[in-house]
């Protein structure tokens, strides 16, 4: 036998020890009944990784890879684990619900309070007295119930609020 086959020989041999032993070696065995877990945050996956792992182990007692007493046990842990994993979507749901539904919420009540302009639609604070984008002049509203009002009223004509306390900006002369 020659050098050359002896040598690659011995390279092929320290390529393919440490593949063959890699697995040997490795201590984290997995959760049969879960599968991994690393990587799974939400109980939306988890769930899923459940119901997955539960199929498979339905297919494998169908075809007999899995004892009947092993089978029940498997199958009673991992409902009882989805089931866990269920519940905790479902709080999960219900907490973004009552967020989305109270950033909604807040969206309404501060479009109910903004004003429109009438020359091109743009939004208006209450404090505003001409518009930022176009710079007409805002009519003079309710504080309370946004109707408009003419410049000398006192009182809302709706809502009977007095008005006295909002000045209305004077006519610029020579415009």
């Amino acid at each position: 036998m020659s050098i050359g086959a002896i040598l690659i020989g011995i390279a092929m041999l320290v390529v393919a020890v440490p593949i063959v032993i890699n697995p040997l070696l490795n201590n984290k065995l997995k959760d049969h009944t879960t599968g991994d877990r690393e990587g799974l945050d939400s109980p939306v996956d988890r769930h899923t990784t459940l119901l997955l792992a539960l199929r498979d182990l339905e297919f494998d007692h169908q075809i007999g890879k899995i004892a009947e007493e092993d089978y029940t046990g498997l199958r009673e842990t991992m409902l009882a684990q989805a089931a866990i994993e269920l519940e905790a979507q479902e709080k999960q749901d219900a907490e973004l619900d009552a967020q989305l539904e109270q950033a909604i919420q807040l969206r309404r009540e501060k479009q109910a309070t903004s004003r429109v302009c009438n020359q091109c639609g743009g939004t208006l604070e209450s404090s505003d007295r001409f518009c930022r984008a176009c710079g007409t002049q805002v009519d003079k509203t309710c504080p309370k119930c946004g109707e408009k009002m003419q410049p000398n009223d006192l009182f809302c004509n709706n809502c009977g609020a007095s008005l006295s306390t909002i000045k209305t900006p004077a006519p610029m002369e020579g415009a």
